[in-house]
């Protein structure tokens, strides 16, 4: 029994230690998509700095290891136990080409959480014009690792098969969600530059279909918290938003309305992101299901632990 009480004390502070570490520190998370290639791929093992922008501590019993299991018993008491959104003091505010981790508004259970990079900032007006991001009328540089998908124009696709293993290149013919029966690569802008060298300009073309908003993105002002935001074009966009903070509206006649009357403006209570995974062509983000709120956000990867 003396063993047991003095092992048993040193097992619950270990467990109390590891939890105060995951909510309020850092995780360890496996990326599980390919939306971030070729920055992150498929598999990697990384390390989420939770602290970066403050941890946000758990709103219910449900976020909270090993408390968690007392929702098992059902009592309404403990179900409904919810403390609200706080966030502790971070080291730095979300950044332009931060890759943070966060829970998805639109997806409930497994694969909630989801890895992109921000792309657009609380007051930015994002704009996208022939793949190519505009932040406030000025065109951003991509990082270096941002693969766009190309179509091979007037060739015989197996010359340039002798390539793809040595450049590590992606064939992803007939998968592609632009022109799915185009005979499709994937590359990023190094290794773009060297199949150049060897095939010649007119050989390649990156993807592009103007009803796409995988190419084109007409301007979205990004709501910031505090401001007021004219209601004006994306009403599809705006009333997720709306009804991520509670407001009960709805459109009809290309207008938002709430309680009858149309809702022309509207001053939110949260910061809003725009984040794009660096697949451009081959992730589903914020161009096809809109904002996600500072509230949403985990934290910052820190660094890849185990690359697959």
């Amino acid at each position: 029994m003396k063993y047991l009480k003095k092992y048993g004390l040193w097992l619950l502070i270990a467990l109390l230690l590891s939890t105060i570490l995951k909510i309020a520190c850092i995780n360890i998370y496996t990326i599980k998509a390919s939306s971030m290639e070729d920055t992150l791929k498929d598999g990697d093992i990384v390390l989420v700095n939770r602290m970066a922008y403050g941890a946000k501590l758990p709103k219910d019993l449900y976020e909270i290891p090993l408390l968690n299991l007392l929702t098992i018993f059902n009592n309404n008491y403990l179900n409904g136990l919810n403390w609200g959104y706080y966030r502790l003091p971070g080291f730095s505010y979300i950044q332009s080409n931060d890759i943070i981790i966060f829970e998805s508004p639109f997806i409930i259970g497994e694969g909630k959480l989801l890895v992109k990079r921000v792309v657009g900032l609380p007051s930015d007006t994002i704009q996208i014009v022939n793949n190519e991001v505009i932040i406030n009328h000025k065109k951003t540089e991509n990082p270096p690792n941002v693969t766009f998908d190309y179509e091979i124009i007037n060739r015989d696709v197996r010359d340039i098969m002798n390539y793809l293993p040595e450049l590590n290149v992606k064939d992803v013919n007939h998968m592609n969600m632009i022109k799915p029966f185009a005979h499709v690569l994937r590359f990023n802008e190094e290794q773009r530059l060297k199949i150049n060298q060897n095939m010649g300009d007119s050989t390649i073309e990156k993807l592009y279909h103007p009803a796409s908003k995988l190419c084109e993105y007409s301007p979205l002002v990004i709501p910031q918290k505090g401001k007021r935001i004219y209601f004006k074009n994306h009403l599809d966009v705006y009333l997720k938003v709306l009804t991520y903070e509670g407001v009960d509206a709805y459109i009809i006649s290309e207008r938002i309305m709430r309680d009858g009357k149309e809702l022309a403006s509207y001053i939110f209570a949260n910061d809003y992101f725009f984040v794009i995974g660096d697949n451009r062509h081959g992730s589903n983000d914020s161009r096809e299901w809109g904002l996600i709120s500072e509230q949403n956000v985990v934290g910052k990867i820190w660094c890849v632990l185990i690359s697959n």
